[in-house]
């Protein structure tokens, strides 16, 4: 199904990578980061804990962390609050 060689004559293309981020991943540094969570909002408990992660989180400490080190010039992660 994937490479033609199948019965169907229909082809899926599995995704394809634009070649700037191929190029950029021969680098060795991180092309993006991923930060996630499950949260059902109709839990309080899990609506909570997505509350808590919205507040007090520090994305851009991650992201100046991988993306612009000088930033964060050997400061630990710290909560927001």
């Amino acid at each position: 199904m994937f490479e033609g060689n199948g019965g169907s004559t229909r082809r899926l293309q599995v995704y394809t990578i634009d070649p700037r981020s191929v190029a950029g991943a021969r680098t060795d540094a991180p092309q993006w980061v991923v930060v996630s969570w499950t949260a059902q909002m109709t839990d309080p408990a899990s609506r909570h804990l997505h509350d808590a992660v919205i507040s007090a989180f520090d994305f851009e400490y991650v992201r100046d962390y991988f993306f612009e080190p000088a930033k964060v010039n050997g400061r630990g992660y710290a909560p927001l609050q």
